[in-house]
This record gives structure tokens, sequence and C-alpha cells, in this order.
């Protein structure tokens, strides 16, 4: 119920964001009937998004304890640095991308950035030879053991129109929310291949239409293969369970259209407790769906983007552009002439395009109606 009625709000939202992406897109031309494009959507958005990202930014770390003798930070903190700026490059997480995709949004269309963080791989069992001692003798066995084929830290970019907010929640601090939830699709191959998820053998998915992205006003182009539609919810589990003490600690719930249950229901696997109930200082704080805006509006979560604010101003600019445009069009001057009295002379002229041309003595004898 609450992911429905969450759902129910994001809607009220859309009608605006596709708006504010058409005329951001909008490059049609007809020949019948021509609308002007002034471009300013566009204008504003590729500028104001190169001001706000100019720069590509270096992490700088630094000591939280630089007194610390036992630690040479001198030598540990350039190499890890290093590591982690190539990490976070375009061979690894590819940040840089991500804050460009989250920025467009945030401007043109939803005013949202939305980033999903995390870790993910592929585990297969391999046979292995391991040695161990029994009574004292050295002893080979055949073990299993599991081995990651694959693995990745991700940072995403999520469409606005995946993004679920509480309807209760009220603000721009989106980590102290009690809920977080994207909506989203993948292929039933691939959903089968997700790790802890649970689907019946029997589920066969659906070729429902795609509403959790922008479809740019293109049309659906039929069935296509069996796709899983999901929701995927983090959560606080003390909010939602009493029997969780401390208050950052996160669950993952993933809920699948047509399965009954839930299909993955987990505690954060980016955190962990030590024996004091704490977190670990390894922990990731917050949700890793992250969410920013680039303002704030009074107890409000959907903050309107600059291409929303400014439609108002941006249609009226169009609509002035567009009938200048269609006025010089019905203000040419006509040239109408007799056929039957045209010398050649005339006749060049007017193929020429030389103006003003007089017409020869005698052609207004037979008078208007006759002249073409």
């Amino acid at each position: 119920t609450r992911i429905d009625r969450a759902a129910q709000m994001a809607k009220q939202f859309h009608p605006v964001w596709e708006r504010a992406l058409k005329r951001y897109t909008d490059a049609k031309f007809d020949q019948d009937r021509y609308d002007v494009n002034a471009l300013m959507d566009f204008r504003h958005v590729e500028s104001k998004r190169a001001q706000l990202f100019y720069q590509t930014p270096e992490v700088q770390l630094v000591p939280t304890d630089p007194d610390h003798p036992d630690v040479p930070f001198e030598q540990l903190l350039p190499l890890r640095q290093k590591v982690l700026n190539h990490r976070l490059g375009a061979n690894g997480t590819n940040a840089k991308r991500a804050v460009h995709e989250t920025l467009f949004d945030a401007i043109a269309t939803s005013g949202f950035m939305i980033l999903k963080i995390g870790y993910e791989n592929r585990i297969v069992n391999v046979m292995t030879t391991q040695q161990q001692v029994v009574d004292n003798e050295v002893v080979k066995l055949e073990v299993e053991v599991p081995v990651p084929v694959w693995e990745r830290c991700f940072l995403s970019r999520v469409s606005p129109k995946r993004l679920l907010i509480p309807i209760e929640f009220h603000g721009g601090e989106f980590d102290s929310a009690a809920w977080l939830g994207i909506k989203g699709r993948m292929p039933l191959a691939q959903a089968k291949q997700q790790p802890g998820w649970r689907l019946p053998d029997s589920f066969e998915g659906g070729a429902t239409k795609d509403e959790t992205t922008f479809d740019h006003g293109t049309t659906d182009q039929g069935e296509t293969d069996p796709m899983v539609e999901y929701t995927e919810v983090w959560y606080r589990a003390s909010v939602f369970d009493s029997t969780v003490v401390h208050p950052d600690l996160f669950r993952c719930l993933i809920l699948v259209e047509g399965v009954d249950g839930p299909v993955k229901h987990v505690d954060s696997p980016y955190q962990s407790l030590d024996e004091m109930g704490r977190l670990t200082d390894d922990s990731m704080l917050g949700s890793p769906i992250h969410v920013g805006t680039l303002r704030d509006l009074s107890d409000s979560a959907y903050v309107p983007s600059d291409l929303v604010v400014g439609e108002q101003l941006v249609n009226e600019l169009n609509k002035f552009r567009t009938q200048q445009v269609r006025g010089r069009a019905r203000r040419q001057p006509l040239v109408v002439f007799d056929t039957n009295t045209l010398d050649q002379e005339t006749i060049r002229k007017l193929e020429n395009n030389q103006g003003p041309v007089g017409l020869p003595a005698g052609s207004l004898a037979a008078g208007v109606d006759k002249l073409m």
C-alpha cells in the first residue's frame, strides 16, 4: 500500500517532466504549420550544466587522526588516493558520467539527482584440492569453493520516473526518510540470475509497456521478450521492526509484479554490526539510493526543475517567434498578370524575379475576373 500511494503521488509530476523534456528535444519541422522552437531550454540546460560541473574533481584523502604514531600516513594516503581516484574514473565506476546524467535530470526534467551505489558479483562454485591435518597426517580433500568470476562497484544514475518517495516525507534530506524505492524491469533470464532472488519456477514474466523511463514520444512497437517488473525498497529496519535498536540499520526488500511475497528480503549487505550492536567503520551510512536536489522547497520532497519553472516564459517566446514567422509568410506580395497579353520581356522579368513589373497596356480590358 505504501508503494502504491508513493507511485500515485509521483505520477502527478510526470506530465510536466515530459513537457519539459519535449521542449528541450523537439526539433520537428512542419511545412504547412511552421512552429518555432527558440531553443531557450536547450541553451539554459547546457550552459548551466557546464557551469555546475566545469572541472573533473579528484578525491583528496586526509587522515582523521594525523598524530597516530603507528600509521605511516605519508606513505599510505598517496597510494590509497591514487587507487581510489582510478576506481572512480572511466575504467571503474565512471562517477563523472553519472554526475553529468543526473545534472541533466535536475536542471531539465524532475529536479532530482538520483544515484544508486553498491557492489554486485557473480559467483561460481569451483572444486579445488585443499590439505588438512587429520590425526597428525596431511590429507588432501576435494572441497567446493565459491569463486567470484565477475564483480563491480557501481555508481549508476536512476531515472526520475523510477523513484518512489513516501508520501508522508517532506523536505530535502532524503537519507532521513523511512524508506526509498525504485521501480524497474529486466529480462526474465537476467532476473533469474540475480543473487538472492527467489522466483517461482512457473513464473513467466510479462511484456507490458515500460513506464519507468522517458519514451521521448515514441510508440510501443509491440511485444518484447518476457520482462520482470520489480520494486526495490531500502528501508530503516527500526521503523518497521521493533526488535531493531540501531536507527541507521537498513534492509532491502524486492517485490516482483505477479509474485506473492518478496523475492528478496535481507539486511543491507553494505552494513554490519560489531559485538556492541554499533555499525562498523566500513558500513555504508544512509540508503544506497542517493537523492539530491539543486534547491529546496518548503515542506515538499518534489522540487521543480529549471525548465518546469520557466515553462510559461519559454512558451510565450516560442509563440511570439512562431507568430512572427507565420506573419511574414502571409504578408508576401502576390504578382497578378494577364497571360494573354504578356510579351517576352515581361515574362523574362517575372522569371528573373525583377520588379516591380508593369502590366502591358490593355491587359485589364478583359476584366479582373479574367486575370490569373
